[in-house]
């Protein structure tokens, strides 16, 4: 169900844009996957995450960074998120730059 979730988010995300993805794994504590849709210049049009350990979790709006360059997001910018949310946003532009 976890997966079919991702899927479903990811395609709509897919048609908004190209689509960058990041992760934590949780070893002890729940995982984290954030996904970003962005535009051709590498700005952020919408953003979704999934955190938890069940299999039950789902996607959900990830707000408070649209309009920003994925690439000059910084820790400042992530000062209201979780602990997970921040390394899998980390993930996810060290993920960008390497594309």
């Amino acid at each position: 169900m976890q997966i079919k979730d991702f899927n479903t988010h990811y395609s709509e995300l897919r048609k908004l844009g190209k689509v960058i993805v990041g992760k934590n794994k949780g070893k002890i504590s729940s995982g984290t996957v954030v996904a970003f849709a962005i535009d051709d210049s590498g700005r952020i049009i919408k953003g979704e995450y999934m955190e938890g350990i069940s299999v039950l979790a789902r996607m959900k709006l990830l707000e408070g960074l649209e309009d920003l360059a994925l690439n000059k997001i910084n820790d400042d910018d992530l000062n209201e998120y979780s602990k997970g949310i921040k390394k899998a946003v980390k993930n996810a532009i060290k993920n960008y730059k390497l594309k």
